[in-house]
């Protein structure tokens, strides 16, 4: 798998599987935005662009996908959690996921050299805050393995347009990402250092992304949802040598059957 197809299935498997389902009566809706309870599996297609230099212009990768949700334990895409605290129009979760980021010098040319950069675990707390279809959420990560011993932050804006079975979300987010994450992955170490590659140390990073979610639900178990993502990278990434260029976008098509 190329290091920068991790991150397109962080970035839509976790947030499809958050939001793209159907509506339920007896459902909540917080933090489990509105996925129905029961065990939901099929196929993914995943398109992701890497940014590292000379890995290419797009990975594509057919996944399984698999969630779970229940009243305090869920499982959406790479995210497992628990509903820690809920009240009126609030909810907090706890969760843990996989950051899939990862360097691997063989990918390409222009990486060798480099020293490996390994996926870790990561783990954090969400709060999301609902209105009359719009959603406000916020969530923080810290590096549960002490590999690349950083942090991150995001918050996200979005809308609900449409009923249950067939809705669009469009929503925008700002990611903040402390220099210990930035620089473990995009950075280059004196050691590293080659003629066509200085030493480079990456600061903290501000990224933005806009995205689009829609769901059409078949039947009460059939449906399908698709995603697209387009995130504008911080300078401090950027200005990488081994970054080949300022932002990156990601898509998800999948179809889903949901057992109750």
């Amino acid at each position: 798998m190329r290091i920068s197809l991790g991150i397109a299935i962080i970035l839509t498997l976790w947030l499809c599987a958050a939001g793209a389902v159907q509506a339920q009566p007896e459902q909540r809706d917080g933090a489990a935005n509105l996925q129905p309870r029961g065990v939901s599996v099929g196929p993914a297609f995943i398109v992701g662009q890497p940014i590292y230099r000379g890995t290419g212009e797009a990975d594509r990768l057919v996944v399984p996908f698999l969630g779970y949700e229940s009243d305090r334990l869920y499982l959406r895409g790479l995210r497992a959690g628990l509903h820690a605290w809920e009240s009126g129009r609030l909810a907090v979760d706890i969760f843990i996921q996989p950051r899939l980021d990862q360097l691997d010098p063989d990918d390409s040319d222009a990486l060798s050299g480099m020293e490996f950069r390994r996926r870790t675990l990561e783990g954090g707390l969400s709060a999301g805050w609902r209105w009359n279809g719009w959603r406000l959420s916020g969530t923080v990560l810290t590096d549960l393995l002490d590999r690349h011993e950083g942090r991150e932050a995001e918050i996200d804006l979005g809308y609900r347009v449409g009923p249950p079975f067939a809705f669009v979300r469009p929503s925008l987010s700002a990611s903040w990402q402390s220099q210990a994450l930035t620089d473990y992955y995009y950075g280059v170490r004196s050691a590293e250092a080659r003629p066509h590659r200085p030493a480079y140390t990456a600061g903290e990073a501000l990224n933005y992304s806009a995205s689009i979610a829609g769901r059409y639900s078949f039947t009460r178990a059939w449906g399908a949802f698709v995603l697209a993502r387009h995130t504008w990278l911080d300078d401090a990434i950027a200005d990488s040598p081994i970054v080949a260029r300022d932002h990156r976008w990601s898509a998800v098509l999948a179809l889903t059957y949901t057992f109750r």
